[in-house]
């Protein structure tokens, strides 16, 4: 999930955490000491991701990321890295005005690799189509649909599964597809933006979706990048 900030009730924070850090070559990986073991794993998953998604969509990260890991849903609804409340199930999120990465780990290591790298394609994304440029800025220079970054981020994490394809045909049957001409909410921005790339990557093959996030990054506009790359 691409997150901003919002502002409210603060939350309530019901333990201390002491926090720690180990590095890989590209990440910084923040965890309590109960969470060395899976901090251990997620150093490892976030390279070997990085070395698909890094030749995925073509490019490089400029600078390192922050990972935060807490040991349990619980735990990660206390994260002040945002102040906006976090519901049950919301199972992760990466905040763009640092970059940072937020997740917490369930005991489903299938369920945690798919979130992770979820949040790892948001991370690299913003790394590479806003660089430093501070977030509220770039959204109002360069606005790009939810849909967008969502299914970019399940179709990286997961290509495409039977989930999206039972949820996908369940709406076909209902007449309720969403239009791509336009944003629309709800779990739709996962799956529907999923089968977009899914499409995307069928037709065109992937490296016709790195070139067309190179292109949003330099025409910053999405309909025009969209049309250069796709002729459509």
């Amino acid at each position: 999930s691409a997150q901003g900030e919002e502002y409210g009730q603060n939350k309530v924070q019901y333990r201390k955490f002491d926090w720690q850090y180990l590095q890989s070559k590209h990440f910084d990986i923040y965890f309590t000491p109960d969470n060395k073991k899976i901090a251990e794993f997620s150093a490892d998953w976030a390279e070997s991701s990085y070395q698909v998604l890094t030749k995925r969509i073509n490019h490089v990260l400029q600078k390192r990321i922050p990972v935060i890991i807490y040991g349990s849903h619980n735990q990660f609804e206390q994260t002040n890295v945002i102040l906006e409340a976090l519901p049950e199930g919301v199972g992760g999120f990466t905040e763009y005005y640092k970059n940072r990465v937020v997740v917490p780990f369930e005991g489903d290591y299938v369920e945690y690799r798919h979130v992770l790298r979820h949040e790892l394609t948001h991370a690299m994304v913003f790394d590479m189509l806003y660089g430093s440029l501070a977030a509220m800025v770039m959204r109002s220079q360069f606005n790009m649909p939810l849909w967008f970054h969502e299914g970019l981020s399940e179709y990286q994490s997961l290509g495409w599964d039977l989930e999206a394809d039972a949820y996908m045909i369940d709406m076909a049957a209902n007449s309720a597809l969403p239009s791509f001409e336009g944003d629309f909410g709800g779990f739709a921005v996962y799956k529907a933006g999923q089968l977009f790339y899914n499409y995307l990557a069928h037709v065109y093959g992937d490296e016709a979706i790195a070139k067309f996030l190179h292109r949003a990054h330099i025409m910053r506009d999405f309909g025009k990048a969209f049309e250069s790359t796709f002729g459509i």
